[in-house]
């Protein structure tokens, strides 16, 4: 799983590379810059970007697509994740829990964040008739990985008493797909 990764790296360590990313940046000195991230800090994967933010006082924008719910950092990466989130003049996250998360994770209140959400890009063409199956239908959309918290679904429909009668229909590929 690509998040998973992600978090082993930071738990074990990483070498800094040159991506060759700050090199371009100086070259064309941005007055902003935007990144957007798989995970809230996927940034400390290029201490050279925050290095150069920080000495360029370049503007800084992350949008953060992903946090883990009880992310594990060492202390040192705690410390980098706050500075590097201090830089930004705009923190956006996909949801209040992802902010709500890296606040309590973090101990910081981030007052430059925010929540965005992305609409959906769809046209009236795209939709297709509800199915009239003659029972209640919910439906979730989503790329298939623990993550995603599809299992809490499937636990807190169960948990519903009585049992409502409807059809869950699951949509989405993933490593959790069979699952």
């Amino acid at each position: 799983m690509l998040f998973r990764s992600i978090y082993a790296r930071l738990r074990r360590g990483f070498s800094p590379r040159d991506d060759g990313v700050v090199a371009q940046l100086s070259a064309f000195r941005p007055d902003l810059v935007i990144v957007s991230c798989g995970g809230t800090y996927d940034l400390l994967m290029h201490p050279d970007w925050v290095d150069w933010f920080a000495t360029t006082r370049t503007r800084v924008r992350i949008v953060a697509n992903w946090q883990q719910e009880n992310p594990f950092l060492k202390t040192s990466e705690w410390l980098a994740a706050k500075a590097a989130l201090r830089l930004t003049d705009q923190l956006c996250f996909v949801s209040q829990r992802n902010l709500d998360s890296t606040r309590r994770h973090l101990l910081e209140p981030l007052p430059q964040a925010r929540v965005v959400h992305n609409p959906l890009r769809w046209q009236r063409g795209d939709l297709a008739p509800w199915p009239n199956s003659g029972s209640d239908q919910i439906a979730t959309v989503s790329r298939l990985d623990d993550g995603k918290g599809i299992h809490l679904l499937l636990h807190a429909l169960e948990g519903l008493k009585p049992v409502p009668s409807l059809h869950l229909n699951i949509y989405g590929q993933g490593p959790a797909e069979s699952y």
